[in-house]
């Protein structure tokens, strides 16, 4: 699978996650991406669910880890460190952390592809 970002969209963490299945990455110069732990809004007086809700947090951050890891080949235990800290990287660092393949100037050019 190919697929091409365009700027803004890097700004969500749930792209940059579903970017990571892609065969080639192309980030926009003065796009953002996002590196966090899942989160849900949760409204509850059970605390059987709340503590439910929390394992499964935990589950999917872990998955998470493991697809975060692969491109920039780090530990999960390395990524879960990220995730924990909300990071946003630059365009320059996603390329040299492994993140993305290609940083592109204009939008112009993400549009002409």
């Amino acid at each position: 699978m190919k697929c091409i970002q365009c700027g803004a969209e890097t700004e969500y963490f749930k792209w940059s996650i579903i970017a990571l299945a892609c065969d080639e990455i192309h980030m926009s110069e003065n796009a953002r991406f996002g590196i966090s732990e899942a989160s849900i809004f949760m409204v509850s007086s059970e605390p059987d669910e709340m503590k439910w809700r929390v394992k499964e947090l935990k589950k999917v951050n872990s998955v998470m880890a493991e697809i975060y890891m692969v491109r920039p080949k780090k530990t999960k235990k390395e990524m879960l460190k990220v995730m924990e800290q909300e990071t946003w990287l630059t365009a320059k660092e996603a390329k040299k952390n492994g993140f993305v393949d290609f940083i592109f100037e204009d939008v112009k050019e993400c549009v002409a592809k």
